[in-house]
């Protein structure tokens, strides 16, 4: 079946935000004395989900601190994003605008509907797409599948006539439950084995795989 809408992760996949959030939640972490590695980020945050305050709940604190503890991670993200443009991937913005005339896209998010206007502000991206999905959107974040099961719904197209563009596993799997095609650009966080449909170099390798 040709592929009749095109969903976009955001943060590394569309702009280069990763490194920003993994920063940030390090800085709130080391403020209790507890040291967030990149292991712990690749493999239980990005690939299985997990909160990456589940050290902070290990460490017997209660729910009200570690949502305190999360707010303060995340008023540190917003600082980051606002201290200077966000960096758009290379290729993002040359193929968005070859398939905006083609598809409809739109951006299906685990950051929130404020961080995302923060981003779409910044990086102009925003008109490529007819609708957002957002953290605010849900119940059940990435790698449940409720987020592209959502924006298959807004899209008016049965999951099969979808086309997920994803960076890390967890967007990977949330999509494939959703029973979607999922192409991969991994970033530095990924590991190395995946479900994804392809594996793509960059953004760029689109242009092969897809009908203009």
């Amino acid at each position: 079946m040709e592929h009749k809408y095109i969903f976009w992760d955001n943060d590394g996949t569309l702009v280069d935000t990763e490194p920003l959030y993994f920063d940030a939640t390090t800085q709130a972490l080391a403020s209790i004395g507890v040291e967030f590695t990149r292991e712990f980020y690749l493999t239980e945050v990005l690939e299985h989900g997990r909160s990456p305050f589940f050290a902070a709940e290990q460490k017997g604190m209660s729910k009200a601190e570690v949502v305190a503890l999360r707010e303060h991670r995340d008023r540190i993200y917003v600082s980051l994003l606002a201290q200077k443009p966000v960096i758009i991937l290379p290729g993002v913005k040359e193929i968005l605008t070859k398939l905006h005339n083609r598809y409809p896209m739109a951006i299906v998010t685990s950051s929130t509907r404020s961080n995302l206007d923060l981003m779409m502000n910044s990086s102009g991206l925003g008109h490529y797409f007819d609708f957002f999905v957002t953290y605010d959107d849900i119940k059940k974040a990435k790698p449940d599948p409720e987020p592209y099961l959502l924006a298959a719904q807004k899209a008016n197209q049965p999951p099969s006539a979808c086309l997920v563009i994803e960076d890390t596993e967890r967007g990977v799997v949330s999509a494939k439950k959703a029973g979607m095609t999922c192409y991969l650009i991994p970033n530095q966080y990924q590991a190395a084995q995946t479900l994804a449909d392809k594996v793509l170099a960059s953004c760029t390798d689109l242009e092969q795989l897809i009908s203009f």
